[in-house]
């Protein structure tokens, strides 16, 4: 099915839906709704009536004030400030603390898209002015530019005709749900917005030097506005007497964007930022792109602008204002869909609607000039709806991946800053009972913004906005915009995260690793003994203590044999790899072989690799790169792609091979493959054997064999997770014998599947 098929199959019956949301959110405003339609088609009446009237340019002045005054009022009710501008926050702090333009000191990742907003937060952090308060600031501030630049522009571009000056587009942007809820946000929304009809406004002045200008640094504000820049320049190529200014109008640009963006690329070494890679930008997302185009055609008014606007740019076809909105809208649109639109209700469309709108009120205008009475009420008329706050989209809600995030992050307070949300609630709990204590972990977290910023917490960003790795991941599903993408426990361990709001270890575990801080749930992913040591003094924070644990703990407890390795791996990973505690570790290792008499003699390799300066050494490596001289065969489904260098599609991400491994998971058909994958005849020169497995725990149906013969000596499996962990065989009885090692899978349950490498032969040296 083509996209534009796939578009229109999925958007009627979420149009028709969209409408019944529409239509109840407009009941619940039934009184301003029905007075701003009477307003604008009475004021339609006076158009016509007295058109040819004296003008009263005070009036336009009076008109706009009571707008911009009425439309910042608005926007202060609404206001809130999201977790993502946080984000920008604290890359801000970063910069004037002498770190650097970075999330983590020393981690140069680029995971914010508002460059030119966030050098401003940053200027004001360096005067002492508080971030959230200065966005603010500049947002509300943005708003009542783009209000009164709206109503100049119409009526400069009008010629002041009809002489009844109400702005009819500043009056409408004013009580727009969208446009206010941006009034504030935190965000760079609004500032880019202004400067994207600065740019328009100082083009139809014949000022192409100072429209570059504002359309760069629209762009340099967010990159998707790069759009609108090139959009000026196609109308200003359309009009002849204007081709020869294009040059003054690409000085920006030359003197200005370029050396920006050879900077960034040698600071971040990437061409876009990392957000665009975190988002798939490159990828075709049409299906959910077309849902938020419909949810905001409703949400921002635009079904009610459109009549007007298309008469408004058929009669004002030779301005630069209609030919940027001819050329800039459906490239964007397109655009916007391509990409899947944003999470946030209306985000992406406040840069179209003050043009938009304009062309609205010239197009009423007109009509009024010529006399047509039916048609300007009747279009004004409709045009009043755009003004009625309302939006198809309720509170806390996610509807088609898109949420109006403003009721998720209201603000309570702007000095001191207090948002109303969890993350805040989160960010006030590490900082009382972590930092104030002066315990400074490193936290794996999705929504990083507001805790990053208030906490100063280093931070490793697992919904991959500021965490290349992650970002630059294949999309396996699509889904939520911006959230596609999410950590896995690999990147846990190898970001050296002490907890997270996510699990590094496998679910049954969750009494070993949850740990409570206030009313918030987290998962440890090592256990630090001195911060926990710290922490534990307080009666807020609860886990276990682990070292208890294991001084209490009998492998012989666990009837399967899988399981006490499992556990084994846990403490490996958890606890001995962080902490040098010998004695502990001698006691868990007799407990171990209690349980498993076969492991006697091999208990150097228990719970902990051998330390390098001791006398245990490799004697032969099993590997499946080219470069062992084992070869392998195969056959059935699984490891169909053998060997592999990392996990395959729909497989989260491996931790723990070196180099290429086995893997019976199929990317095509995931768990469901079978197959059985078996080694050469090799002979056991070493007394200890060691591999390292990841994958299901399942003995009978996935699982790795030293075979002699018909014999199986040893057997071993995952733990239902993919990050592998050492498995340890005592040999030293049967050296000499020559014996070959088959992985088998048989199974086509969640977590059918086996994952192996480094299997090494050991030897006593001297």
């Amino acid at each position: 099915m083509s996209t534009l098929a796939t578009l229109i199959s999925t958007g009627r019956p979420l149009l028709f839906e969209l409408v019944d949301r529409y239509e109840l959110a407009l009941a619940e405003r039934a009184i301003p709704a029905l007075s701003l339609v009477l307003s604008f088609a009475v004021a339609a009446i006076l158009f016509v009536r007295w058109r040819q009237t004296r003008q009263r340019p005070w009036l336009l002045g009076v008109a706009t004030l009571a707008a911009v005054v009425g439309g910042l009022v608005w926007a202060w009710q609404l206001r809130w400030v999201c977790d993502d501008a946080f984000i920008s926050f604290r890359y801000a702090h970063h910069l004037v603390e002498g770190n650097g333009l970075v999330f983590n000191p020393g981690e140069r990742v680029e995971g914010y898209t508002n460059f030119l907003w966030t050098i401003l937060i940053a200027g004001g952090l360096f005067l002492g002015i508080d971030a959230s308060l200065m966005s603010v600031v500049l947002s509300m501030a943005s708003l009542a530019g783009l209000l009164s630049l709206s109503a100049w522009l119409a009526h400069r571009l009008s010629g002041g005709r009809p002489a009844v000056f109400l702005p009819f587009a500043a009056i409408a942007l004013a009580g727009n749900y969208v446009i206010s809820s941006y009034g504030t946000s935190g965000l760079e929304t609004m500032f880019a917005a202004l400067l994207v009809l600065v740019a328009v406004e100082r083009a139809e002045a014949r000022s192409p030097l100072l429209s570059g200008l504002a359309g760069i640094l629209a762009t340099m504000s967010h990159p998707d506005h790069a759009v609108f820049y090139a959009a000026m320049a196609g109308a200003m190529l359309m009009r002849r007497e204007l081709r020869p200014s294009i040059v003054r109008y690409a000085l920006p640009f030359v003197f200005l964007y370029v050396p920006y963006f050879l900077w960034r690329y040698s600071y971040y070494g990437d061409v876009f930022p990392n957000t665009y890679y975190a988002k798939s930008g490159g990828l075709a997302y049409f299906h959910q792109g077309g849902r938020y185009l419909l949810i905001n055609f409703l949400s921002a008014g635009l079904f009610a602008v459109v009549p007007l606007m298309l008469y408004g740019l058929f009669r004002y076809r030779s301005t630069l204002l209609a030919r940027f909105v001819f050329i800039a809208l459906p490239l964007y649109l397109v655009y916007v869909a391509k990409i899947g639109g944003d999470f946030m209700l209306g985000r992406l469309m406040c840069p179209i609607l003050a043009p938009v709108f304009i062309l609205a009120e010239l197009g009423a205008r007109e009509a009024a000039v010529r006399g047509r009475l039916v048609g300007t009420s009747l279009g004004l008329a409709v045009f009043g709806l755009a003004a009625v706050p309302t939006t198809v989209i309720r509170e806390y809600e996610k509807y088609a991946h898109v949420a109006d995030e403003r009721t998720f992050y209201r603000v309570a307070s702007l000095w001191p800053t207090k948002v109303q949300s969890m993350y805040a609630n989160w960010a006030d709990e590490l900082n009382r009972h972590f930092v104030d204590a002066g315990v400074t972990p490193r936290v794996g977290i999705g929504c990083c913004g507001i805790v990053g910023y208030e906490t100063k917490l280093p931070i490793v960003d697992t919904w991959a906005l500021n965490h290349y790795e992650i970002a630059h991941r294949e999309i396996t599903r699509r889904g939520r915009p911006g959230h596609e993408k999410r950590g896995t426990p690999a990147d846990l361990l190898e970001g050296d995260v002490h907890f997270a709001d996510s699990r590094a270890f496998p679910k049954f575990y969750d009494s070993w690793i949850r740990m409570k801080v206030g009313r918030t749930t987290y998962y440890l992913a090592k256990y630090d003994r001195e911060i926990m040591k710290t922490v534990a003094k307080d009666p807020k924070v609860r886990f276990r203590d682990f070292e208890a644990h294991m001084d209490r703990f009998n492998f012989a407890r666990r009837r399967p044999e899988a399981r006490r390795w499992c556990d084994a791996w846990l403490m490996e990973q958890f606890y001995f790899k962080h902490n040098n505690d010998p004695a502990r570790l001698r006691s868990l290792r007799a407990k171990l072989v209690m349980a498993l008499p076969k492991l006697a003699g091999a208990e150097d390799f228990l719970l902990l690799a051998p330390s390098r300066d001791s006398d245990w050494e490799p004697v032969s490596r099993l590997g499946f790169g080219d470069e062992q001289a084992a070869t392998w065969t195969t056959s059935g489904e699984a490891f169909a792609g053998h060997p592999v260098s990392s996990n395959q599609t729909g497989q989260s991400v491996v931790h723990g091979a070196s180099g290429v491994f086995a893997n019976s998971f199929h990317p095509k058909i995931g768990d469901h493959a079978k197959g059985v994958l078996q080694s050469e005849p090799f002979e056991i020169v070493g007394d200890v054997m060691t591999l390292r497995v990841g994958g299901g725990m399942e003995p009978k149906g996935a699982y790795v064999q030293l075979r002699i013969g018909d014999d199986v000596l040893y057997s071993a499996t995952g733990c239902e997770t993919e990050l592998m962990g050492r498995r340890v065989w005592n040999t030293a009885s049967v050296r000499g014998q020559t014996a070959v090692i088959e992985v088998q899978d048989a199974s086509e349950k969640p977590w059918g599947h086996i994952t192996v490498d480094d299997i090494v032969q050991w030897r006593r040296g001297g």
